[in-house]
């Protein structure tokens, strides 16, 4: 795998496909910004615009739960679950 910057540089293969046309178009091209919620955004309102999340995962190879560790879901009731005889099954 490219290194992270290398492969941050190069989204040449996206040029004039789609949406991304817009990018054969130097001037336009030249917009590119951080957004203000982390994305990468191009043109007036954000018309292109590559979510930060998304692009760390596909150059850093990993799933979401790699990057996200999933947390145990907090219980909805705090008490100990009882029996029928009142006894905690703790």
């Amino acid at each position: 795998m490219e290194p992270l910057e290398a492969s941050a540089r190069n989204l040449s293969h996206l040029v004039g496909q789609g949406v991304f046309a817009a990018w054969s178009d130097p001037a336009f091209y030249q917009t590119a910004r951080r957004a203000p919620h982390g994305s990468v955004a191009w043109g007036e309102g954000d018309r292109i615009e590559l979510c930060a999340d998304a692009l760390y995962l596909q150059l850093t190879g990993k799933s979401v739960e790699d990057a996200i560790p999933a947390r145990e879901a907090p219980r909805a009731d705090p008490t100990p679950a009882r029996t029928e005889a009142g006894r905690s099954e703790r």
